[in-house]
């Protein structure tokens, strides 16, 4: 059953002529039930005069200035505040791993072709190298499951 929720969503991503991201950011707006309808008209309001997130990101705006644009005119009570990173959760164990999951057959002839296995994770481009006794290994404790 879907929750049907009046709400404004936007977002923005600003790349760079090296396809770098250079700005991404966006805001999401949710009424609560019983909002009163002068909030709702104020949000409407301030949602049809806003600059586009990227513009407002290129021009230095913080996330408390995007939230004082959209809600203007409306008293705001932040709750709570998080620092943001990307981080990967890759590592030469979970790795090791889905070498494993190929399979004895793949294992096998990764060994016999005696020669350094590599593999990238696709979300951090981090390099995670298996010499020829390291994949023997994982074959011998993929047979001994």
């Amino acid at each position: 059953m879907s929750e049907q929720t009046p709400s404004v969503c936007a977002l923005g991503v600003l790349v760079n002529p090296d396809l770098t991201v250079k700005h991404a950011g966006g805001y999401i707006i949710q009424l609560l039930p019983a909002c009163p309808d002068e909030i709702i008209d104020k949000i409407e309001k301030n949602i049809s005069e806003i600059p586009s997130v990227t513009k407002m990101l290129s021009q230095g705006f913080t996330a408390d200035d995007i939230a004082n644009k959209a809600m203007q005119g409306i008293e705001l009570d932040k709750l709570d505040e998080s620092s943001i990173s990307y981080k990967c959760n890759c590592s030469k164990e979970r790795v090791e791993n889905a070498i494993i999951s190929t399979g004895i057959d793949n294992l096998k002839e990764m060994s016999e072709a005696n020669e350094d296995t590599v593999v990238e994770c696709h979300f951090c481009d981090k390099k995670y190298k298996f010499s020829p006794d390291e994949i023997r290994k994982l074959l011998k404790a993929a047979t001994d499951k």
